[in-house]
């Protein structure tokens, strides 16, 4: 193959086998995974990113530098982001975050103010919030004009001090009358759970039996976020040291690593140049 096909087989390896190619990057020279992923679209290396060992991910964020470690982070969510710097030293966390642009660093940052086995360092702090004194007429409108939230299922009532006071579904307020306070369509039993406890002990919440999501707050009762319940097995396999392994058979492509993984092990350590000349 010449250069030009090394580097299209590359990085389509890695959009589409991200599984297989991060095993082999991950035993690549840090330099060289540095300098492709810091060079290649972002539409190549975002499913790799998924699947790379945190500490792993550190060493590639120190060889790249701030700038270049930031641009390639940014194609992950706050959560992801704040395993990696929770592993980083305080310097080269400061210097990302820096970098980072405004609206995923201040997620990243709230994130990172918990500890790692508390709830708050596992929400997600992307959901629709309203005001309990709008109408669902308002509501409808923001959704129509392009609103959108990472929790579609439900929308989230605070008062004007941002204290939780309940939820509604989405759907309901689809089916209700425009004019009806957004309050009338809320669930105003619904729990929360505490940003600052552990973990270990929302695992058996009883909450969980009724809902793949639940609401985060602070000491004051303020809405801080959501835990989706994967959020919270991501967390308590992260906190055990554990990487989460998937239960369905290997990916299509898989065995190339166990026959070729040698071959393109190589070739991953040399595309980064060329990877760098044609997309800069």
């Amino acid at each position: 193959m010449n250069n030009k096909e090394e580097l299209d087989f590359a990085l389509s390896f890695m959009s589409e086998q991200p599984k297989a190619a991060v095993k082999i990057l991950e035993q690549s020279d840090v330099d060289a995974v540095a300098s492709l992923l810091s060079n290649a679209p972002s539409s190549y290396i975002s499913p790799v990113l998924k699947y790379m060992l945190p500490d792993f991910f550190v060493k590639v964020c120190n060889s790249m530098g701030a700038e270049k470690a930031a641009a390639v982070l940014s194609n992950l969510d706050a959560n992801a982001i704040a395993i990696v710097l929770r592993r980083s030293t305080e310097e080269s966390r400061k210097k990302i975050l820096e970098e980072l642009p405004a609206n995923i660093r201040k997620n990243t940052e709230l994130l990172l103010e918990f500890p790692v086995n508390t709830v708050g360092a596992w929400m997600s702090p992307h959901m629709l919030v309203v005001p309990h004194d709008v109408k669902n007429k308002n509501v409808m409108k923001y959704l129509k004009s392009g609103g959108v939230q990472d929790d579609s299922e439900y929308i989230y009532i605070t008062d004007r001090d941002s204290r939780f006071l309940g939820r509604t579904r989405f759907l309901d307020l689809v089916k209700g009358g425009e004019n009806l306070p957004v309050t009338s369509f809320m669930q105003d039993n619904c729990p929360s759970l505490p940003a600052q406890i552990f973990l270990e002990q929302t695992s058996e919440h009883i909450a969980w039996e009724f809902s793949d999501v639940l609401p985060v707050t602070n000491r004051d009762n303020q809405l801080l976020g959501i835990l989706p319940h994967h959020a919270l097995r991501q967390g308590l396999a992260q906190i055990n040291n554990v990487r989460t392994k998937t239960k369905s058979g290997k990916d299509p492509l898989s065995s190339i690593f166990e026959v070729y993984g040698q071959s393109l092990l190589a070739l991953f350590n040399t595309v980064s140049d060329a990877v760098d000349v044609e997309h800069k």
